[in-house]
């Protein structure tokens, strides 16, 4: 969010029109690498995440077509 504010207030300083490009240079330029390293480590995780639930699902359903159907 810091960023954001960071690369609008330039943009508002400056002035005229305004372009993808220039946002992502702005956005790009106020990044810190700190914060880069957050958000691969979150995104690690999310994937890991990710990972142990498709995992966790198919030994699950293995698991229960291999059990004999019960009958109500």
């Amino acid at each position: 969010m810091q960023q954001v504010s960071t690369a609008l207030e330039k943009l508002g300083s400056e002035g005229g029109a305004v372009d993808a490009g220039q946002i992502s240079d702005l956005v790009t330029q106020t990044s810190n690498s700190s914060g880069n390293i957050v958000v691969t480590l979150a995104t690690l995780v999310l994937a890991g995440c990710w990972l142990f639930g498709m995992v966790d699902a198919y030994r699950l359903g293995k698991n229960e077509a291999n059990r004999p159907a019960r009958i109500r």
